[in-house]
């Protein structure tokens, strides 16, 4: 066998097509209205809840409340979609999102129950979190800031002559007629699923580790998933999100009070069971959980989850073995095996099935 050929089995052997339930297209011509559009969902609020309460404080002003999690962590209205051809309104990406929050509810309890990480298991939590990294108003905001720069870059020659002169040879109109059908909300939403979907192909390549801090000691926010970018080695926590698993280092996400999962691109078998992890470790998590809040973080009532200050660098240094790097991610089959997937159904809107990096 040559080594060209060898290399393809071993790309086979860790290409596996995992089919997981995924946002589905709803064909109802109407749906129940909803007001309160939860950007992170309630049946995750629910792992840290005590019969379905949280202690929730707000960023602007420092204050707190017990409240039910159906009064947590939503914005007016959020999801709600108008149809492009009649301006009539339309809930069907929160009736989308419910979908899969009622399948993943059972995947939570037996995870909080204390069962192992199997690749069911994992693909379907892989994708809640692709599409809770990016159902917050940080990624329409970085979405909205992408598309100004764009069509600030448009001019006359970029612009298809026909639309130029149905605009009168006016080009600042041409730049609006752009910018309105990309911020649109139809665009807006088909761009959030299928980038939750795709971000959901390399969560579930990602090697991932159930940190077990055996106490609740672990917040949320309305911004939970946390990307740490390879090309930062120390960092005080981040104000904002970041977008984008195939460049991280790692990617994290609290999941109960105790326990939170770790993503990295080693090229190792998943940690299938729990793993100890040290209450100062917590303190990391919740720094940056909380730092990039919209508006609230949340946890279980109770003792209020500790909170590390100063400058951090990546968890992976105590869960992974001494040569994982930024360096080793060049080095990653894993990683590499996960980036040919995504190229793969890079200019697909929506995805069905979804693919990961499988390794035994």
């Amino acid at each position: 066998m040559t080594e060209k050929q060898r290399k393809r089995k071993h790309e086979r052997r860790i290409a596996h097509h995992e089919s997981v339930s995924r946002p589905r297209t709803l064909g109802r011509s109407s749906y129940p209205k909803v007001n309160r559009g939860h950007i992170v969902s309630a049946v995750y609020q629910r792992n840290f809840a005590i019969d379905d309460q949280v202690m929730v404080h707000f960023v602007s002003d420092g204050h707190t409340e017990l409240r039910n999690v159906k009064s947590a962590g939503w914005r007016r209205a959020f999801y709600r979609r108008i149809r492009p051809h009649d301006g009539s309104r339309i809930e069907d990406i929160e009736a989308s999102l419910s979908e899969l929050e009622r399948d993943i509810k059972p995947v939570f309890d037996e995870i909080v129950g204390g069962a192992e990480l199997t690749l069911e298991r994992k693909g379907a939590l892989a994708q809640f979190f692709g599409i809770q990294a990016v159902r917050g108003p940080a990624f329409f905001s970085r979405r909205r800031e992408l598309i100004d720069e764009i069509v600030a870059s448009l001019d006359e020659s970029a612009v298809m002559p026909s639309a130029l002169e149905a605009a009168g040879g006016n080009l600042e109109i041409v730049q609006q007629r752009v910018r309105d059908i990309y911020t649109s909300t139809t665009a807006q939403f088909v761009t959030m699923l299928g980038t939750g979907l795709k971000t959901a192909m390399l969560l579930g390549s990602m090697r991932w580790h159930i940190l077990d801090f055996g106490a609740p000691l672990l917040a949320y926010s309305d911004h939970p998933v946390v990307v740490w970018p390879a090309g930062i080695h120390q960092t005080h926590p981040f104000a904002t999100p970041n977008f984008g698993p195939l460049g991280a280092i790692e990617v994290r996400v609290p999941l109960s009070p105790e326990l939170a999962i770790l993503m990295t691109w080693a090229h190792v078998a998943d940690e299938g069971r729990r793993v100890p992890a040290t209450p100062d470790f917590a303190d990391e998590l919740n720094a940056f959980v909380i730092s990039q809040a919209d508006e609230q973080w949340m946890h279980r009532p109770g003792r209020i989850p500790p909170v590390g200050v100063g400058s951090f660098t990546p968890l992976s240094r105590a869960f992974e073995h001494g040569s994982y790097s930024p360096a080793y991610l060049g080095q990653s089959r894993r990683r590499a095996t996960a980036a040919r997937l995504l190229a793969g159904v890079a200019k697909k809107k929506l995805l069905g099935d979804i693919k990961i990096a499988y390794i035994p």
